[in-house]
Parts: structure tokens; C-alpha cells; sequence
């Protein structure tokens, strides 16, 4: 792999080989998932433009097709600092002496985006909507044009053949709109919504290792896999499903082809919980109140007080409240909880005794300093904070002993 010289913003980018994961597609509205068309932008060389929420496996899927295809990534976190020279690059004049004088010459110094392609990378610009409007207007052409960059009006070759993706979470833009439509006009848009609640627990399990990828496999998952091969010098892509003990074609039953096989699963989502004993079974059933929990939490964060039955806000004696200022809780946050729970469980402690650590510290990280103390209620002439509110939701969940809890009338 060629070295990448240090670009104009060293700590917005970073050049990496992604680690053989184990991704997880999930259901869509049609017949092809997430990696099916990733693919098939790619063979097209056509952009992507990723869209969706924090922690829906964005870098997740991205990093799994750069593995799949051999390929390392160039990551660009965009800023509103970042300029259209930094990362294009631009024309400098250079004097050099003569025999007879001095002569200027122009001299084309490379940005990030063609110092990634060069390195045949795959480019990630991450977090798109965060440039400014005439930034991203700038690399119109890039996006239009396969085989070129545009540079103070000079095409320049596009090297390498990796591939362009545009990642970014909605209702996030710098300027209040997410991309400028000529720019998002020239990208293949694929929107990655919210991970269903029972896959999310089955993450949570594979990434603190408590348990195998294959555990999870049951009548909600699909077996699929890549063929990576090569055709008149390019590379294409044949995707497979696994039928009995064989991979054959994606929805044909054809003969694989020949050429190097990448595995993932696909989740169904038909209702179907995991059939685990003993230490596994514990753990799975605490996954699933986390994330439950957690989709609770950010459903009071976007819709307030409505979310609530009348029984519960007249109990509280909550005010109608529209929107939480509280922290997004998604799979990183109850990743880190589970990893707490691995370790207790390994010390020995009682389940009674873990669950209201857990609580707390998923609580503590979605609910600042600032916002624990805020009232938005009254109970007997007393405030009642939205941290009392969170707490009450998570004996809801189980977290805490109903008996031992303020607001136990409710907490059923």
C-alpha cells in the first residue's frame, strides 16, 4: 500500500485497515439489504450517501466492505473549518532559477480526497453535513465525474478505484439543511434506519463476547455472504445465501462463483428470542431490559411527557413537556453497561445488587449535571426532577426494587 503523505488537516483524517467484523444486515423495504447495495454503488462507482441516526452501524458497514474488498479507509471528519483546498488540494506557484533569470512554475499540491485515492483507499467523508454550503458545493464535479477531480477549473486524474461514501446523521446540518441538493443530487442516498430493539440486544451480547456470533443464528436470521472476483480486469461481486449447508446465488440458486467468500448474517425480523440456559440466558434477558430502557429514555427525549400514560404523569404530577434536553442512550453506551455486568457477574455479585449499578451508570451518561436537578413536575409540594423521572423509568425496566423505589405505586 503506497504511503499517505500527511495532509493539510493531519487531525481530521485518518488512514486505517479495518479489522475482519462480523456485520449483521437488517431487513428492508425491497428484496436487496444494506451490503447488496453498497455493492452495487460500488461496482457502478457511484457515491453513497449514508444517512442515518447515531450508532445504526454507519462505520460498522463501511469498515466490513472495505475488509471484504481488500481495502483500507480514508477518513475525513468534516468540520466547518475544513476548506475546499485542504481537501481537494490546489495550484501553487513555485520559482525555480534559471540560467537566464527565474521561472514561475504552477505546481498542483494534492489534498486529502486525491492523496486517499491515491493510496487506493476507500474515502469516508464523515459527517458531511458539518462543511460549509460552498464547500460541498465545490466537489460537485468529483461526485459527477468517475474518473477526475476538478481543481481551480483543471481535471485532474482520479487514482486508485476505491470507493467515495458520504456519511451523515440527519436534522444535523451546520446551516440547518443536511446536504445542498445539487450534492446530494449526485449521490446514491441509502438510509440506514434504527436497529430493531431485539438485534440491538443480540449486538450488545457479540460485542462484550459473552456470547458467539453463531449463538444468535435462529429462524430470524439468514446466512449470506460476498464472492469477491475478478471480470475483463475489474472487480465484481456475486451475492450468495446459504441453503442447507451450501452457498448458492441471492435469490437465483445458481452455482457460487469462484473467488474469495466474505460471510455475514441478516436479520429477518421476525419475533423469535434466542434459546440460551444458565449464565448466557441471565445476560441476554439484562440486554434486552438495557435496551428497552434505552428506547424508552429516547422516546421521552424526542416527545416529552406524552409518551407517558395519564396515570403515570398525574402520579408524578408532570408538567406537559414537548422535548428532554437529555443525551441520545444507543448501543455504545449499553455496550459499556454490559461490559460492567460481565465483569460483577465474574466477581460473583448478586444479580439484586447489579442491575441498580447498571441503571445508574446508563443514566449518568445520558443526563448531564446541568439537566439531573431540572424540575418538571410536583409531587406533595416537592419538584421532581427529570433524573427522578429517569429513575422511576428504569424501576419500570426492573432496575430497581420496586419495594425500595419513591414512586413504587407506579413502577408496575
Amino acid at each position: 500500500m503506497q504511503e499517505v503523505p500527511k495532509p493539510a488537516e493531519p487531525e481530521n483524517f485518518a488512514l486505517y485497515r479495518p479489522k475482519l467484523i462480523q456485520y449483521i444486515a437488517r431487513a428492508q423495504p425491497d428484496a436487496f439489504d444494506e451490503i447488496q447495495r453498497m455493492l452495487m454503488s460500488i461496482e457502478n462507482q457511484h457515491p453513497v450517501g449514508l444517512e442515518g441516526e447515531p450508532g445504526t452501524g454507519k462505520n460498522q458497514l463501511i469498515d466490513f466492505l472495505a475488509s471484504a474488498r481488500g481495502k483500507s479507509v480514508g477518513r475525513v471528519r468534516c468540520t466547518e473549518e475544513l476548506t475546499l483546498e485542504s481537501l481537494l488540494g490546489k495550484e501553487r506557484i513555485r520559482s525555480e532559477r534559471a540560467e537566464h533569470g527565474v521561472i514561475m512554475n504552477s505546481i498542483y499540491e494534492e489534498g486529502i480526497i486525491p492523496l486517499t485515492y491515491a493510496a487506493g483507499a476507500d474515502l469516508v467523508l464523515d459527517e458531511f453535513n458539518q462543511l460549509l454550503p460552498t464547500v460541498q458545493k465545490g466537489m460537485n464535479s468529483m461526485f459527477e465525474d468517475k474518473k477526475t477531480i476538478c481543481v481551480d477549473g483543471k481535471h485532474r486524474e482520479k487514482k486508485g478505484d476505491g470507493a467515495t461514501y458520504v456519511t451523515f446523521n440527519p436534522k444535523t446540518g451546520v446551516t440547518g439543511q443536511d446536504l445542498e441538493k445539487a450534492v446530494k443530487d449526485r449521490l446514491k442516498i441509502i438510509p440506514l434506519p434504527e436497529i430493531p430493539l431485539e438485534l440491538q440486544a443480540r449486538i450488545t451480547l457479540i460485542k462484550t463476547g459473552i456470547i458467539k456470533p453463531e449463538e444468535i443464528i435462529d429462524e430470524a436470521m439468514e446466512q449470506r455472504a460476498i464472492i469477491t472476483y475478478e471480470e475483463n480486469g475489474r472487480q465484481k461481486y456475486q451475492f450468495l445465501e446459504k441453503q442447507g449447508k451450501v452457498y448458492v446465488e441471492y435469490r437465483t440458486g445458481r452455482e457460487a462463483k469462484k473467488g474469495e467468500l466474505r460471510e455475514y448474517l441478516f436479520y429477518t425480523g421476525k419475533e423469535s428470542s434466542l434459546r440460551l440456559t444458565g449464565a448466557k440466558n441471565e445476560a441476554y434477558k439484562v440486554a434486552q431490559s438495557l435496551v428497552a430502557l434505552a428506547d424508552d429514555v429516547n422516546k421521552f427525549k424526542n416527545h416529552g411527557t406524552s409518551v407517558f400514560d395519564d396515570d403515570f404523569n398525574q402520579a408524578l404530577g408532570l408538567d406537559q413537556v414537548s422535548k428532554i434536553g437529555i443525551e441520545s442512550g444507543g448501543l455504545r453506551i449499553i455496550a459499556k453497561v454490559m461490559e460492567d455486568y460481565a465483569l460483577m457477574t465474574e466477581r460473583g455479585q448478586m444479580l439484586d445488587d447489579i442491575l441498580p449499578t447498571l441503571a445508574r451508570t446508563y443514566l449518568d451518561n445520558i443526563c448531564t449535571l446541568e439537566m439531573r436537578h431540572m424540575p418538571i413536575g410536583k409531587k406533595d409540594n416537592k419538584d421532581i426532577s427529570i433524573y427522578e423521572v429517569l429513575e422511576t423509568m428504569a424501576a419500570k425496566r426492573g432496575f430497581f426494587p420496586i419495594k425500595r423505589h419513591k414512586y413504587a405505586s407506579i413502577a408496575d
